[in-house]
């Protein structure tokens, strides 16, 4: 799954997540997200990397369910979206993934909905790193559509941290030798039983396009 950093109540110290590709039952629960805690050294090294975890199960608390983590390495995403792309400077490939790529719809609508999280990873290979310009700080653009609707119902940015009082009108963008990102998908926007198309790219270079498939079945 994928590794997730987060803030306690207090905002003071960091809390980690792994939000599984595929939910798992557990005494008949629906279970996509594991509280991540543990003998694995140095969480904030893996935040935002894809990772197969080995460890015990802990007893579900107010929070949800725990994994106390012995172990992680670095995995290719299952049921994700890869593809290359190439210039005569650079080869780069491009994977995109949606954890849970398939879950059950919530039963009632007062439960609350998955929120899936987009992954999206750029590997840059050789001795140059992505080198482009940027007119705003909108970086990775990504979009979800219903197999039910023409156009995305949802669209949204991962961005560049912005200098409050600053204002950039054209800047250098140098990406490599690896570039992840996760955007998370509100769960109103999956709501519904159905298939769902997920896109992504860097924004304004189409030949980074890769989009994966979320299918959300019936309760």
């Amino acid at each position: 799954g994928l590794v997730a950093a987060g803030r306690d109540s207090t905002g003071a110290s960091p809390t980690f997540g792994m939000i599984l590709a595929q939910p798992i039952a557990i005494n008949g629960e629906q279970v996509w997200v594991f509280d991540l805690a543990g003998a694995a050294a140095n969480l904030d090294a893996w935040d935002g990397r894809y990772v197969e975890a080995s460890g015990t199960l802990g007893p579900k608390t107010a929070t949800g369910w725990s994994l106390t983590a012995v172990h992680l390495k670095d995995v290719r995403p299952k049921f994700s979206t890869s593809r290359e792309v190439t210039s005569l400077s650079h080869r780069s490939e491009v994977t995109l993934a949606v954890l849970p790529h398939r879950f059950i719809a919530s039963p009632t609508v007062a439960a609350e909905p998955i929120s899936p999280m987009i992954f999206f990873e750029i590997v840059v290979q050789g001795q140059t790193n992505l080198v482009f310009e940027a007119s705003n700080s909108d970086l990775v653009c990504v979009s979800v559509q219903s197999d039910r609707q023409r156009e995305p119902a949802w669209r949204d940015a991962w961005r560049l941290p912005e200098e409050s009082g600053r204002s950039v009108t054209r800047m250098a963008i140098r990406i490599g030798p690896v570039f992840r990102v996760r955007i998370p998908v509100p769960g109103s926007v999956v709501s519904r039983p159905g298939a769902y198309t997920v896109r992504a790219t860097l924004c304004g270079n189409p030949d980074f396009n890769v989009q994966t498939t979320l299918t959300v079945d019936q309760p």
